[in-house]
């Protein structure tokens, strides 16, 4: 049994339940399944069990977990022989292109003025993502993964042992312009509008992606970038328009761009953080991903808290 996984085993007793577990250690409700799963497979017998209203522990859970919590405290007795620094609460963030998730990161930051880390925030493609949480050259990714793709995401997750916890709610897919491009005043926009337009797209995008997204016959070939900056710059030419899953009304007003939906697009996407299931968050780490949630909460489903 990896130690690692002995305060999921105390909180799944503390909490009766999985799930209330999963939520309170910040780790993925299947990811705990599974590792109670492959430890009570591992040591031959039950620790606990499980009914819908929740788990109980089992007599010989209760010996095992009486002897853990010998264990455990002698690995805490040894930890504080070794930790003579202060744990890193620095955030280590790695994030797909996303304007929106960069102003509430920004928020967070100037919400604790009087903090004085020094935070780090990339900006990158989704396969970057992955590869710095992977060589841990980051700790904490954020994405956005479609309904499409899910399947595909959780099966990288699982072979990579990640985590993978959601963040918002469903967000649309939504064609992304200048308010003063000539479609800007549409409500929403039939398919058919939309290919003769110019579209900027990050390098990595398949345009034909796009194309598929809201159901057009054709589109028109139109611009690869590398950065949000010199897709925002494209955007402000007026002679481009894009796609975007982290827009909204609320989220466009007061600002120089908007956000339309497609007649007959139904694809979604979801935030998700991602992370080696082998680091535990730090306290500004789990401040930072809760202030994320609530402030995605007011733009996207302000009713509903």
């Amino acid at each position: 049994m990896d130690t690692k996984h002995i305060p999921i085993i105390f909180e799944i007793y503390k909490c009766s339940s999985i799930n209330q577990a999963a939520q309170n250690l910040y780790i993925s409700q299947p990811q705990v399944s599974r590792t109670l799963k492959n430890i009570e497979e591992e040591i031959g017998f039950e620790i606990f069990e499980r009914s819908p209203s929740g788990v109980k522990v089992t007599p010989k859970g209760i010996i095992l977990i009486d002897s853990l919590q010998v264990i455990y405290t002698e690995m805490e007795k040894i930890e504080r022989i070794s930790q003579n620094i202060e744990i890193d609460q620095s955030l280590s963030i790695i994030c797909i292109y996303s304007r929106l998730i960069f102003e509430i990161f920004l928020k967070f930051k100037h919400s604790r003025k009087e903090e004085s880390f020094v935070d780090n925030f990339q900006e990158c493609y989704f396969e970057n993502v992955i590869e710095e949480i992977l060589s841990e050259r980051a700790r904490l990714g954020v994405i956005s993964v479609s309904h499409t793709d899910k399947s595909d995401i959780e099966r990288l997750v699982e072979r990579y042992n990640l985590e993978l916890v959601k963040i918002s709610v469903s967000l649309p897919f939504l064609v992304y312009m200048h308010k003063n491009h000539p479609l800007a005043s549409q409500k929403i926009l039939k398919p058919s509008q939309l290919e003769d337009q110019s579209f900027v797209y990050f390098r990595k995008n398949r345009i034909d992606d796009v194309r598929k997204l809201f159901g057009m016959k054709k589109i028109k070939l139109g611009l690869q970038v590398d950065d949000r900056g010199t897709l925002l710059d494209a955007i402000n030419s007026r002679q481009y328009i894009s796609i975007s899953n982290s827009g909204s009304e609320a989220f466009a007003k007061g600002r120089n761009h908007v956000y339309i939906p497609v007649e007959g697009s139904k694809d979604v996407s979801e935030f998700y953080y991602i992370k080696s299931s082998r680091y535990n968050l730090n306290k500004r780490e789990k401040d930072f991903i809760n202030f994320l949630k609530e402030e995605l909460q007011k733009i996207y489903n302000p009713n509903n808290k």
